[in-house]
């Protein structure tokens, strides 16, 4: 019975690294696309969050209310003083894990429209797969050192990102007034993630 438990654990950590990595994933290969807009970087991003958030509801199922899963590796010593790197995973992580996605999917979804005309469409993508990435791994790790790291590459990120859905507002506000109204709705949506994740308070 142990061994089949350690065996479960084993996959679920393998799982929540995957569905962690992949908008990282997302990220490096839309960093590397060529200058002009191509709207494969949008789907690459979209398609890691799509199946990152597949992997979390698989994780959210085996862990929520059952066992914790605790893993943690040396990362390096000061002194005489360990700092570990690890990934846990209880009821309230995996509770995030799973809503992080939950948000960042449809985001995803708006902003293969939404930004499809603007010149900064590789690298808006690109932003917002690390930034997916740095929630993701925030909500994972299991000491306040991956906190304060995720939370500031979260932080640093989102900020370019965000400029350019202003942006892409802007030059559809005077070209297209008549959908104003429809736009600045799903606008708002992404408007209200960012400062929902802006906010993150820390513990």
């Amino acid at each position: 019975m142990e061994q089949f438990l350690q065996s479960i654990d084993t996959l679920t950590l393998k799982f929540s690294l995957t569905a962690v990595l992949l908008p990282l994933l997302a990220f490096v290969i839309n960093i590397f696309m060529p200058g002009k807009p191509n709207k494969l970087t949008g789907w690459l991003s979209t398609t890691a969050i799509l199946v990152s958030c597949t992997l979390s509801a698989f994780i959210f199922s085996k862990v929520w209310n059952n066992h914790q899963v605790h893993q943690q590796m040396l990362w390096f010593t000061i002194g005489n003083t360990p700092v570990y790197i690890g990934l846990l995973l209880n009821n309230l992580s995996v509770l995030m894990l799973l809503l992080v996605n939950l948000i960042a999917l449809p985001v995803h979804i708006y902003s293969i429209a939404y930004m499809r005309h603007d010149a900064g469409y590789n690298r808006y993508f690109a932003y917002l797969s690390l930034f997916s990435f740095s929630m993701l791994a925030l909500v994972v790790a299991d000491n306040l050192v991956l906190l304060y790291i995720f939370l500031g590459t979260g932080g640093f990120f989102i900020v370019p990102a965000h400029r350019f859905l202003v942006y892409a507002r802007q030059g559809r506000h005077s070209k297209q007034k008549s959908l104003y109204h429809e736009q600045d709705r799903g606008y708002r949506l992404v408007d209200c993630c960012y400062h929902t994740f802006r906010n993150v308070p820390y513990f």
